[in-house]
């Protein structure tokens, strides 16, 4: 039976007021049931910013401001109002990206289907790198990301460096296994790091760390061929590059392009009309993780919680039951 089916039967019980299975694209409440979510009684979303969130199995899906980023077979992203502090993020032959011993090759396909992407070369010279800083606050948790491919360089080292204390971390590019993690000075305080595949070769690479008392970032990447180490080029293999990005927090949040300035894409806000009364919201997040929260609605509408509110900032199915 189909999940939209089976909880309108439900509701019909009296047991649910409404549904949304974000995932299947099925919508229903009483004995009413769509798949244009739009058609909800008392419907309405607000987002400012345009976004690109990454499609069920690879690729990404664009998002125009006020258009809820609901992914087919994946779920409704609900994320909080994210800046990516980068700037010139698909453009690293851009001055603003500091180059040592390394050639910029432009336009090369991206995984948005876009000629964005970039190759970085290391020449023969030494170790290479392209470097950002950025200004940060003291004891606070950042996430930088980049989709990376490689090109003749099998891996990539992401390092962040405060002047005195900083932490790297390598990526296996050809098979997506995260690789060591190495201090720089006392390092930080906390790490995380992970990879996503989205398609034809690109993972995204992800750091999370937490500062320490320097306020002045400088993110470095470094394309290489092992791990723990840092590779003299060639001057023909590399590593393609694509929307570099650091925001406050602890998850890598939607692509959020820059160019000479920071960008912001502002957070979800996504509303039902329901009658006034107390009721359990249950979640059901990607990882099929779930979360109830106590729900008394008094205007005649439920907005939606986002993360950090919510436990996981992908929801796959919400249902509102009266208590």
């Amino acid at each position: 039976m189909r999940p939209g089916l089976r909880i309108s039967i439900d509701a019909q019980r009296g047991r649910v007021t409404f549904t949304l299975n974000f995932e299947s694209g099925q919508y229903s409440w009483g004995a009413t049931y769509t798949t244009d979510i739009t058609k909800l009684p008392g419907y309405t979303y607000t987002r400012s910013g345009a976004k690109q969130e990454l499609a069920a199995t690879s690729g990404l899906v664009s998002f125009a401001a006020n258009v809820p980023g609901i992914v087919p077979n994946v779920g409704y992203w609900a994320r909080t109002a994210m800046t990516n502090l980068l700037l010139q993020s698909q453009a690293f032959e851009s001055a603003v990206w500091v180059k040592s011993v390394a050639t910029v090759v432009v336009n090369s396909s991206a995984p948005d289907d876009s000629v964005t992407a970039d190759k970085i070369v290391p020449d023969n010279l030494g170790v290479a790198s392209v470097l950002q800083s950025v200004t940060t606050a003291a004891t606070s948790t950042y996430t930088f990301s980049v989709f990376a491919k490689p090109s003749g360089f099998n891996w990539l080292e992401v390092a962040f460096f405060d002047g005195v204390d900083g932490q790297r971390h390598w990526f296996n590019l050809a098979t997506g296994a995260l690789g060591s993690t190495d201090n720089i000075g006392l390092g930080f305080t906390s790490v995380s790091a992970s990879t996503k595949f989205v398609g034809s070769g690109w993972y995204r690479c992800t750091l999370t760390v937490t500062t320490r008392a320097g306020t002045a970032m400088q993110v470095y990447q470094y394309p290489t061929n092992g791990d723990l180490v840092v590779t003299p080029g060639d001057g023909t293999s590399g590593v393609h590059l694509w929307q570099a990005q650091l925001v406050a927090g602890n998850q890598p949040g939607p692509v959020i392009v820059t160019t000479t300035a920071a960008a912001t894409v502002g957070a979800d806000a996504l509303a039902v009309g329901v009658a006034n009364g107390k009721y359990n919201a249950l979640f059901t997040f990607d990882d099929n993780s779930t979360q109830t929260i106590a729900v008394t609605v008094s205007g005649g509408s439920y907005a939606l919680p986002v993360y950090p509110t919510l436990i996981r900032s992908l929801v796959k199915r919400l249902l509102l039951e009266t208590v």
